[in-house]
């Protein structure tokens, strides 16, 4: 009896620990993560409510796109949802990777077995399946590998978050911007509307002058209703993005970042093979694999099986034997046959096709993310040509020719038809000006995605 005392101790401690200080460096660098205390916080009832400190940051001006950006990695269930995944597939690592449970059997004899130490009364075995050595370090190597697959994942979405944050708050941003000029060109159209009766009451001009500059006005009240229908859209979306309420108060936008590049396309392309989450995830994918088709070779091995038995014997009946009513102890050992090689065979053509695939997968996810990387960086430099161009260029030639048409028309040498025009080409540029920033700034977010990170 002490033998089986001593068995269940044993097995329990032969279990795979191989991978146990793997997972949980894993575990720790999870609960760690920017999303960790809010997805720990999530119940079934609600969301917990947000850090009033946090809640005042959004309110407060300038509101600048990195700060929404930390705002919704803390908050975003999007995270916790991928944190979750990640977690759950950590902890499947010991229940692949451990012996399945002993089996304890007891034998009632309904007739007694007469032995020569007396009949037998009753029997427990205790039996242990022991697989081939080196298929649960594999089986432990393939739900790592997931694992590890889901630590991207979430990684890969911590980089969707940031670019939904910043394609929003440019949309919230730009709207801002639209409105103040539309705001500056109304004033600029009621100055052109005093000069216009000016010249009006010294017969200088005629009244098709102030009522033209009256509609050009009428039309800039109606654009400046659109306008700040499409701010409030763009404020529920970017609360949408960061977990609030659509109606929660935000700050004003701040000014739009200099339209930068400070890094050339071959930095990028290496930061992202060294990067990319979705890279790396084609990556385990390739190990997962591998380790599988290790598996599948091993299973033409057999699994042995221990067993321990212990039988009670009925003393008296032999006097006479030394041994008589002394108890049997018996060890047993016996392995499976693998003799459905069809099956085996089918397992490991499987896998083998499988590894093929992850490595085919990987490859064109490489040429994928170069494709993206490329394409993001050349719209990138498109953005920042452009934006210079209406900068440098035309944004101050414009304004040369509102101010030289203005003195001509207070001059008389020009019709109030052509000081509109002026006006309307000025409202043009500064608008693509405002748009073409917020274009640069969601290019540089998917750029940013694509690399793995944060641009320099």
């Amino acid at each position: 009896m002490r033998v089986l005392a001593w068995f269940p101790l044993l097995l329990v401690g032969c279990g795979l620990t191989g991978y146990r200080a793997e997972r949980e460096v894993l575990l720790r660098e999870l609960r760690e993560s920017p999303a960790g205390p809010y997805a720990a916080s999530l119940d079934d009832a609600a969301p917990p409510p947000a850090d009033e400190r946090m809640e005042e940051s959004m309110r407060q001006d300038p509101l600048g796109p990195e700060r929404a950006v930390g705002y919704a990695l803390a908050r975003n269930p999007k995270l916790a949802s991928a944190i979750y995944q990640w977690e759950a597939l950590i902890h499947r690592v010991p229940q692949v990777s451990s012996f399945d449970d002993p089996v304890l059997q007891y034998v009632e004899h309904l007739r007694s077995v007469q032995t020569r130490s007396g009949p037998m009364e009753r029997s427990l075995m205790l039996s242990q399946r022991l697989p081939w050595p080196g298929k649960l370090d594999l089986r432990g190597e393939m739900a790592l590998e997931e694992a590890r697959r889901a630590q991207q994942s979430y990684r890969e979405t911590i980089l969707r978050v940031m670019e939904e944050v910043r394609h929003a708050w440019a949309d919230y941003a730009v709207t801002y911007r639209l409105i103040e000029i539309n705001e500056e060109l109304k004033r600029l159209l009621r100055e052109f509307e005093q000069v216009a009766r000016k010249k009006l009451e010294a017969a200088r001009a005629t009244q098709q002058d102030v009522l033209r500059a009256q509609i050009q006005s009428i039309h800039l009240e109606h654009h400046g209703i659109v306008l700040e229908r499409d701010r409030r859209v763009a404020a529920e979306r970017l609360n949408a993005v960061l977990n609030r309420p659509p109606r929660a108060p935000l700050g004003r936008p701040a000014d739009f970042p200099d339209p930068k590049i400070e890094i050339e396309l071959s930095d990028l392309l290496a930061r992202a093979r060294r990067h990319s989450p979705r890279l790396k995830a084609a990556e385990h994918a390739v190990a997962k694999a591998a380790a599988a088709r290790s598996l599948a070779s091993l299973d033409y091995l057999p699994d042995p099986i221990l067993a321990l038995g212990y039988t009670q014997i009925e003393g008296g009946t032999n006097p006479g034997f030394p041994k008589d009513g002394e108890d049997a102890l018996s060890v047993t050992l016996g392995i499976n046959l693998p003799v459905q090689l069809e099956r085996r065979s089918g397992f490991a053509a499987e896998a083998e096709s499988a590894l093929r695939k992850a490595r085919a997968d990987y490859l064109a996810g490489l040429r994928d993310l170069e494709r993206d990387v490329t394409t993001a960086y050349e719209k990138l430099v498109e953005l920042r040509q452009e934006s210079l161009l209406l900068r440098e260029t035309l944004l101050p030639q414009t304004e040369q020719h509102l101010r030289a048409a203005r003195r001509a028309y207070e001059a008389g040498d020009l019709d109030f038809l052509s000081l509109l025009d002026a006006e309307r080409n000025i409202e043009g540029i500064r608008q693509d000006d405002a748009r073409v920033s917020a274009e640069f700034l969601k290019a540089r977010a998917v750029l940013g995605r694509a690399v793995g990170g944060d641009l320099p």
